[in-house]
């Protein structure tokens, strides 16, 4: 028995239970909610939770909406931009779709958002 299996028998923990990301974690008490007929209004998340694109979009797919944080060198695209793929010409692998325009940081998206804000 190595120590890792000496750790789990010490902690007294069965067969197949191992690590689950908090992020899952979190997704599960949705989901236990939702069989509740309860689904939150809004999820507030910080950038632990925002930074992770797995998390934004199960949110998005059980149609919660959220207001998350992120670091500022996060890039974005406008929420209208759809990546699109080249078309194949048959040979060698299929283009992988792309957005057409660079992404912005997020931190000039804010100023940019800003300036259109501030009254004048």
């Amino acid at each position: 028995m190595d120590a890792h299996e000496v750790n789990r028998a010490r902690a007294k923990l069965a067969e197949g239970v191992g690590h689950r990301e908090k992020w899952r974690l979190a997704l599960d008490v949705f989901d236990e909610l939702a069989g509740w007929g309860l689904v939150p209004p809004v999820v507030v998340a910080d950038a632990g939770y925002g930074q992770n694109a797995d998390f934004r979009d199960n949110l998005d797919g059980r149609g919660i909406g959220y207001v998350v944080a992120v670091r500022s060198d996060v890039t974005v695209h406008p929420h209208d931009a759809r990546p699109t793929a080249p078309a194949w010409s048959g040979n060698g692998r299929k283009p992988q779709p792309c957005y057409r325009d660079r992404p912005s940081s997020v931190a000039a998206l804010a100023a940019v958002m800003a300036g259109r804000l501030s009254p004048g």
